[in-house]
């Protein structure tokens, strides 16, 4: 069979219904794509953002010579409010230890 003259058929995703697919067959996958809700690119921009504000605030601290022990990383990491991750951030640059950065409660 030559490309040519190949059949051409489609499957839908999610589709109960299967075909019988021969090798020389050629598939075109259609996928339906839906748009992202607002809410959810927002929600999505803010973990990002989140993530990289502790990511930062890790690398300014590792940069003066601030140790962190393993259970004050999972605390910055889990912290999603990107006010307090900026204040944090902001006081690592002059602060001399992570007491003094960390001194809010979580």
């Amino acid at each position: 069979m030559t490309k040519s003259s190949r059949k051409h058929s489609r499957i839908f995703f999610g589709s109960t219904r299967a075909r019988n697919l021969n090798t020389d067959d050629r598939v075109e996958c259609v996928r339906p794509v839906r748009p992202a809700k607002p809410w959810a690119r927002e929600l999505g921009l803010a973990e990002g953002e989140a993530k990289g504000e502790a990511r930062a605030l890790l690398t300014v601290l590792r940069g003066r010579g601030i140790a962190v022990p393993d259970a004050a990383r999972e605390r910055i990491l889990a912290q999603k409010d990107p006010e307090r991750l900026e204040r944090w951030l902001e006081k690592a640059s002059v602060a001399a230890s992570l007491e003094e950065v960390l001194d809010e409660p979580s």
